[in-house]
């Protein structure tokens, strides 16, 4: 009588490309349940666009008025939806080195990072 065990052929899972190439695991693609219930229920998200303007100018919502967090993070929410989000720009240091690193021994990338203070 033989026993299955944890790492036997029928209970071992596939990790990594289990699906054969050109098949997605998903194929009908992310489902459009909760974004179609919102746009029917929203006047196509018109309201949830008036209740954020309405935060950002700091009008009495519920009997309460925004706080100043609330009215920016609404400003950010409206200007990152109409005109995309700011780009982050990163500042990186560029050593002017015309060869790969397999070119270039341990001994020189050494003093290399510890001229940039790295």
């Amino acid at each position: 009588m033989a026993q299955n065990t944890e790492n036997s052929m029928e209970t071992t899972r596939v990790v990594g490309r289990p699906f054969p190439k050109g098949t997605s695991g998903n194929p009908g693609g992310r489902p459009q349940g909760l974004a179609t219930y919102v746009r029917e229920n929203t006047n196509g998200g018109d309201e949830i666009v008036q209740l954020m303007v309405g935060v950002m100018r700091g009008d009495v919502i519920g009997g309460q008025v925004p706080r100043i967090r609330d009215r920016m993070d609404a400003a950010t929410w409206l200007a990152d939806r109409a005109f995309g989000k700011a780009i982050a720009q990163v500042e990186t240091k560029s050593l002017n080195v015309d060869m790969g690193l397999s070119e270039i021994s341990t001994e020189e990338l050494l003093e290399l990072l510890h001229k940039t203070g790295g």
